[in-house]
């Protein structure tokens, strides 16, 4: 892509009287050539990095999914088959009203292992889950990075300004994480898979 740019210079007339006057010039712009960052073009960083945002999210899921399972095995218990046997006993014994809070337990759980999935294999639609799992990870108090409240329990304040404080790291856990996964600018929506 060509652009114009203007300069002026000083010439001389015939009866040796310097004036400016401006004259154009076309040079090439830099819209258009791909600047390097370190031997990468600009592109190829953006995807890299994304990437690189995939396989931690990803990660951080799949930690959330594993220490689940092995708190489960040290009570002695089966991960999740006992899990629905007790949700079944709760339903039987407490009625239709604990599905308000069962259903969205159990959607959470099924989400951080299709998110953990879906984000390993870089697909777009790990990105969805990711996105969909935010009000049940505030709603049940999940951070996307496990023990990150545990920060918290050192401190000694009232418990409102404690939950205050955990819904806002939360918040900020969870903007980060939306920011990160989402498709940058200048990097081609693709379908499947993230490029």
């Amino acid at each position: 892509m060509v652009g114009t740019h203007r300069w002026w210079v000083r010439c001389g007339n015939e009866n040796g009287a310097e004036k400016s006057a401006p004259f154009f010039v076309a040079l090439p712009s830099n819209r258009g050539i791909r600047r390097k960052i370190k031997g990468m073009d600009v592109t190829d960083y953006k995807r890299s990095t994304r990437r690189w945002a995939f396989l931690f999210w990803a990660t951080m899921d799949a930690v959330q999914v594993a220490f689940y399972a092995l708190s489960a095995l040290q009570r002695g218990r089966t991960p999740y088959a006992d899990d629905v046997h007790g949700s079944l006993a709760v339903l039987q014994s407490h009625g239709y009203a604990t599905l308000l809070m069962l259903v969205p337990s159990w959607m959470l759980q099924a989400s951080l292992i299709a998110s953990a999935v879906l984000l390993l294999r870089h697909s777009r639609y790990g990105v969805l889950v990711a996105y969909a799992q935010i009000p049940l990870r505030l709603m049940f108090l999940v951070p996307s990075v496990p023990f990150a409240l545990s920060a918290l329990q050192g401190l000694t304040m009232a418990p409102a300004a404690s939950v205050l404080m955990a819904v806002g790291l939360m918040l900020v856990i969870e903007l980060l994480k939306m920011g990160t996964l989402r498709r940058k600018p200048g990097l081609p929506a693709v379908r499947g898979n993230v490029q």
